[in-house]
């Protein structure tokens, strides 16, 4: 982060007192995630795969066409609502998808067309993820998204980029709506866990479910957050 200059000394004031101090970072709508990945080189068809720290288990792939937006995600949509069936996610175990959070806890749209942005779930097995569960699950929607049953105008080509990062595993709402954490771990957190001395005990695996201020209203009610936790 840049910081502007103090002005020098003057009149016996010391410098910090001459003025309001640095000037404030200018923030834009985008999370912190969403303007990393802008930052590759644009307009290549890319899917990525995220994970978390245990024990979830869950694996979180995205979808993007161009910087900001998503590919064409209403055949995967019908498939997760039964309307539809493919053996390429049915085989890979794909299971539902989550719409993607933007500021606060609102959805993410496109750039281009505002639709909801969306992330596709998948539970990989009961060990949970690893490089060769991910490299199945980016070959799978590869397949899906490049089959013209499922896509009316496929991309000729897909990268992969597996971005999972075991020793500093993003927070689940850099990514994820307060009900969607909170439907996380209800399915991956040992019930009896689940009170109001979670936080307490958790402080850590707190901060890597909810890192944001304020957390959810169920956090504080529930697991004992502060309202304002750091």
């Amino acid at each position: 982060m840049s910081t502007s200059k103090y002005k020098k000394k003057k009149d016996g004031v010391p410098p910090g007192d001459q003025d309001d101090g640095p000037k404030r970072k200018k923030k834009d709508s985008v999370p912190t995630v969403e303007r990393n990945l802008r930052k590759k080189k644009a307009a290549v068809p890319t899917l990525y795969v995220h994970t978390f720290c245990a024990p979830f288990t869950f694996e979180a792939y995205i979808f993007e066409t161009s910087p900001g937006n998503d590919g064409y995600m209403n055949s995967y949509k019908e498939i997760m609502k039964g309307n539809k069936r493919c053996k390429y996610l049915t085989n890979c175990l794909f299971s539902s998808y989550v719409f993607r959070r933007g500021d606060g806890d609102e959805i993410l749209g496109n750039v281009k067309d505002g639709y909801w942005r969306i992330i596709m779930i998948r539970y990989p097995s009961r060990k949970g993820s690893t490089a060769e569960t991910r490299e199945e699950g980016l070959h799978a929607l590869r397949q899906f998204f490049s089959d013209k049953e499922f896509n009316k105008y496929p991309p000729r080509f897909i990268e992969t980029e597996d971005l999972s990062n075991k020793e500093n595993p993003p927070a689940l709402d850099e990514f994820f709506l307060d009900r969607d954490i909170k439907d996380f771990m209800e399915e991956d957190v040992d019930a009896s866990e689940l009170n109001e001395g979670f936080y307490s005990k958790h402080k850590a695996f707190a901060r890597k479910c909810w890192s944001r201020k304020p957390p959810s209203e169920w956090a504080c009610s529930t697991l004992g957050f502060p309202a304002q936790h750091t």
